[in-house]
Order: C-alpha cells, then structure tokens, then sequence
C-alpha cells in the first residue's frame, strides 16, 4: 500500500476551516488506497496559549517532526497548514497547501506580527516544496504572480462541503425548535452569516448596513466574538459565539439568507455550505466568490451603500432571494465536478 504523510499543524483538532480541509483529504487519501500517516501531538493539543502553542510546534516541526518522516517509511508529505520545516530531507517530497495570501493582499487587516510570521512561512515555502497545493484557480494565479513560477508547480485542490453534499441533521425536531428559541429566531426569518470576526472578514461593514435599514428579520452572526464590533446596542443581531456541528447546521437550514461580505477569501466554504441547505447566498464580489458561485449567487460591490440597495433589492422582492432550487442545483453540481476534476491522484503522480 502507498504512503503518504500528513502534516495538519494542530489544525484538525482544532475544528478550523483547514482542518475540515485536512479531514477531507485525508478521506480521500484513504479511498484511493493510500495508507495515511498523521501522528497526533497530544502534549501540543493541550497548551491553551496560542502563541506558545505556535512557538512550541515550530520547534517540534524542526527536530522531532524529521524523524518521523524518514521512519515512515513515506516519500510525500503533504503540509495543509501552510508551514514546512526550515530545511528539506532531500529524499522527501513536499506538497504545502497555500489556502489564501492573505498577507500579500490585505495586511491592513492582521497584526503586524501574523503578517510577518506568515510573510515567512511563505519564503521558506518557496525554498522547500515540490509541488504546492491550493484551494482555487484565484489564488493559484496569486501565487504564481508572487512567486514567479511555473504552473506546473501548482495543483489546486478545492475545499469540500463542512456537512457533505447532502447534509443530514442528526437533532430531533424538539431539539432544533429549542435551538431557534434560544436565540429567540424563526424559521425562514432571519439572515445568516458565519465565519471568524476578523477584519478580513468584513461584519462590521455588514452590521452597519443592516442598522441602515427598516427590516424585520434578525441577523444572526456566528463566530469567535469580536469586543471591537459595534452593533450599536440593536437587540435584532444576535452574536452566536461558536457553534456545535449539529447547531450550525439548523441555522444554515432555517436560514432566510446567507451573507458573505469578505474582503478577501481563499476559497469560502460557507457559501457552498449554504447552497447545499437551500439556501440563497448573496456575497462581496470578489475573484474567488466568482469562482466558486458563478451566475448562482447574488454579489454586491464592496461599499455599505451597494449592500443597503441589495438587501433592501433582495427582501423587498421574494423572487430574487427564494431561488429556483434548480439553480442552487446547477451550481452543487458544477462544484461537485470540479473537485473531480482536481482528482488529488493526479496531483501526487
């Protein structure tokens, strides 16, 4: 049986966006006959300080990290969480997923620190892989514009459904209807938004269009809370906090509509999230989204004033927010096809 190895960062414990990306991968690994290796880091996982916890695994990516790889007995690694060790086994073959150069294209939105930590990881990348993987034609082309390089150097492995294709909900009726009540919500009356609250990730310019108009459905926004948010004390947006599996995907179910205001994405597995629940997405435009929604979602231009016009546009006339399940459809399936497409076999031969 083929060997590969897969190096997360942490990323699959955790429950990120990577490690949902991790997770798929190596399910599809293993479908195609491959034997995955991925040792868990136990004292890691346990460190409840991030920064210590990143120093920590760099330190351990460089000295023990080395010597499972050789006794692995595997020739290919791949590194879905962006970093690699400084220096290459030479008999090894190093395939780092790059998710998005969010660094390069918008640094206004992190610390200075990330942008640096990240602005290197991307320099000793580009000393160390064989073949890099990433997660859109979008940022494909990004980083063959900042690395120079050829394409062949460059595969791209789209993200996957967080739920499935088809997802199923695992809670009971009584369970999902007391979900909705404690966040005092009702079927098919309130806006949906999901994602961390980062700057990136443009909420605040969301909340303020939503206070900017007359609207009597709720916006419910779930991710890490965000103290620098300003909601102006409006008792009709709900900040959830994270979410369980199960209790993300009653929201997705029950949801009016979905909004993705991002400034810049990788790739933005929530808008394919939402489509596969039925949902109606109306997002920033932006390359990527375009990529990934095509002519099936709806887009505004990246200004409070165009959203306000949309979303006043979008529920003041039901037909254009309760779109045709066929063209939810169209583009579930034009998805699907990509990823098989992007086949991860032709990547590794």
């Amino acid at each position: 049986m083929k060997k590969i190895f897969i190096e997360d960062g942490l990323t699959l414990y955790n429950k990120t966006g990577i490690g949902q990306y991790t997770e798929n991968l190596k399910k599809l690994l293993i479908g195609l006959g491959y034997e995955v290796i991925m040792p868990r880091k136990y004292v890691l996982e346990k460190i409840q300080n991030a920064s210590i916890k990143r120093i920590l695994y760099v330190l351990w990516l460089n000295t023990i990290f080395p010597f499972l790889l050789i006794f692995s007995g595997a020739e290919k690694v791949i590194f879905t969480n962006f970093l690699t060790p400084l220096y290459k086994i030479p008999s090894k073959k190093y395939y780092p997923v790059i998710h998005d150069l969010w660094a390069i294209k918008l640094p206004d939105t992190m610390s200075e620190a990330k942008r640096k930590y990240q602005t290197w990881i991307l320099e000793v990348i580009k000393r160390t892989y064989y073949k890099i993987i990433t997660v859109s034609n979008t940022v494909k082309q990004e980083i063959l514009d900042y690395y120079n390089c050829s394409e062949k150097d460059i595969d791209v492995i789209y993200n996957y459904f967080s739920f499935g294709e088809n997802p199923q909900i695992n809670l009971n009726e009584d369970e999902q209807k007391n979900l909705l009540n404690k966040y005092a919500i009702k079927e098919k009356h309130y806006i949906l938004s999901v994602g961390s609250l980062n700057k990136r990730k443009n909420i605040q310019m969301l909340i303020d269009a939503y206070n900017s108009i007359d609207i009597d459905k709720k916006l419910v926004i779930v991710g890490k809370e965000n103290t620098k948010l300003e909601s102006n004390n409006n008792n009709k947006i709900i900040f959830t906090g994270y979410l369980s599996d199960e209790e993300l995907k009653v929201l997705y179910k029950n949801a009016l509509l979905f909004i993705f205001p991002s400034l810049y994405e990788g790739f933005g597995i929530p808008l394919i999230d939402a489509q596969a629940f039925g949902i109606p997405v109306l997002c920033s435009d932006i390359p990527v989204f375009r990529e990934i929604g095509g002519t099936y979602v709806k887009y505004f231009s990246l200004n409070k004033i165009c959203l306000i016009k949309m979303l006043q546009l979008i529920l003041s006339n039901e037909e254009l927010y309760t779109l045709q399940n066929k063209d939810i459809e169209q583009n579930l399936n034009r998805f699907k096809k990509n990823i098989i497409k992007k086949s991860i076999e032709g990547v590794l031969n």
